[in-house]
């Protein structure tokens, strides 16, 4: 094949949208991992996924590693994990892999908010989560279902994004119930 009908190949290829990220590490930083449990559960929820294997996560480092046999594994993966309640920064080689997005409505403000979809174990975890949206602006209590694994935040005028995000940043899935 001359080269410029493989050239040619390759921008037909990649004009259809085919990834070219194949069999590549995923690491996913900053996740809320304090346990064996958290370590068990995240381990557990990559198993049987399509084209994921290696599936890791280290409470010491606060990440999660696998192997993605390409870009529809590792969103599966990423999908998972977050159906889980974790959350980190995520790699697919050199691509970047996007958690799901905040449900709340933008400018939203609430004096309660109940949040689910929180990956919370263990003791630990419900202080994690209860101490990050803690330090969001107007949040006066943060009280917890364990039954349920809901969240309930009270306050004055609450931004709901930034409560979201709080979780976010420390490493939790999160999403208002509705």
């Amino acid at each position: 094949m001359k080269f410029s009908h493989f050239a040619s190949l390759v921008a037909a290829v990649a004009a259809l949208g085919f990834s070219t990220v194949r069999a590549a590490e995923v690491k996913i930083e900053g996740v809320h991992i304090c346990c064996d449990q958290c370590v068990n559960i995240a381990q557990s929820k990559l198993k049987g996924i399509d084209g994921v294997t290696d599936g890791k996560a280290d409470k010491d480092t606060g990440s999660i590693t696998l192997t993605a046999a390409d870009d529809k594994a590792a969103s599966a993966a990423i999908d998972a994990l977050a159906k889980a309640g974790f959350r980190g920064t995520a790699k697919h080689g050199d691509k970047t892999l996007e958690f799901p997005a905040s449900n709340a409505e933008k400018g939203a403000k609430a004096d309660a908010i109940a949040i689910t979809g929180v990956h919370l174990c263990c003791p630990a975890c419900y202080r994690a989560a209860e101490k990050a949206l803690k330090g969001v602006d107007g949040v006066t209590a943060v009280s917890s279902d364990k039954k349920t694994k809901t969240l309930e935040v009270s306050g004055k005028s609450v931004d709901v994004n930034a409560a979201i995000q709080a979780l976010f940043n420390a490493g939790f899935q999160a999403a208002v119930k509705k």
